[in-house]
């Protein structure tokens, strides 16, 4: 357990959005970042270790040392284009500041949850898709059609030619579902 449970709690789970939101945006191409950068569960967990670390053995939270470090090092690390680094900083600029530490992270009652992922999953997937990460809409819609044309080449490539006509492909498809 950390000294200091309450910020490391809040910026924990700063850390654990900003994963999220560098993540998803790799899956829109060059309307994501400008380069595809290899992040992945390690830079979390070294990044989680830098953070219980540096809050042992600060006596205050210090914000723009752990900014530097994640930015700059942990994830920075990976990225080589100007603008991307501005885009990293600026994320970690608006997600590790001072006044989310007074938010409290109650774990949500069964009704609260259940509303939650229901107002997701049916409400505002486009809309949340690009809030959260800053993208537009289009580039969702980008990334989804691009993978339903990867999925249709790899369906096609795996059937032998002759058996792939129209009529039989739709009838494989059919089959299939």
């Amino acid at each position: 357990m950390c000294a200091r449970e309450t910020e490391f709690k809040s910026i924990l789970f700063a850390l654990c959005y900003f994963h999220a939101v560098v993540c998803e945006r790799r899956k829109f191409g060059a309307q994501g970042w400008n380069r595809v950068y290899p992040y992945n569960t390690g830079d979390l967990r070294i990044s989680v270790m830098v953070l219980y670390n540096y809050l042992e053995a600060n006596a205050k939270v210090p914000w723009e040392d752990l900014r530097y470090l994640f930015g700059e090092i942990m994830y920075g690390g990976h990225i080589t284009d100007d603008w991307d680094r501005k885009l990293c900083k600026t994320y970690l600029e608006v997600y590790l500041h001072p006044d989310m530490v007074c938010i409290s992270y109650l774990p949500p009652d069964s009704h609260f949850l259940h509303a939650t992922i229901t107002y997701l999953l049916h409400g505002c997937v486009l809309f949340c898709s690009w809030m959260v990460s800053f993208t537009w809409p289009l580039a969702s819609l980008c990334h989804q059609t691009q993978t339903t044309r990867d999925t249709t080449t790899t369906l096609m490539n795996a059937y032998p030619q002759r058996v792939l006509t129209c009529t039989a492909f739709i009838q494989m498809l059919k089959l299939n579902s």
